[in-house]
């Protein structure tokens, strides 16, 4: 077992009580329940911030698409005129390499 280092939270009374809940309901300590929650909260974070990061490394590379053309773009989407961008494609491509579900349209 990984060794582990104490931590306090204050948790709002209808919070408390759900944790409580759980806890009970998956026969653990409120602790493991709580730490779960971190891990899952980190994880979300963590793919977060590489979306941005690599977002931002695609951007640095000048690979960027006007505001008004991704307008005009999103704005085409569901009708007859749907409108093609190379460029908007590219750079997702790009993306997709870094993170697949940053990617996701």
């Amino acid at each position: 077992m990984a060794k582990t280092a104490p931590a306090s939270v204050r948790l709002e009374q209808a919070l408390n009580d759900k944790v409580t809940a759980i806890a009970a309901a998956l026969d653990r300590p409120r602790s493991w329940v709580i730490e779960q929650a971190v891990w899952d909260f980190v994880a979300v974070q963590d793919r977060q911030l590489a979306a941005i990061d690599a977002g931002l490394g695609v951007a640095d590379t000048g690979r960027v698409v006007a505001h008004d053309d991704v307008v005009a773009w999103v704005g085409s989407w569901g009708t007859h005129r749907r409108t093609a961008h190379a460029e908007m494609r590219i750079v997702w491509t790009e993306l997709a390499v870094h993170d697949p579900a940053a990617a996701r349209v």
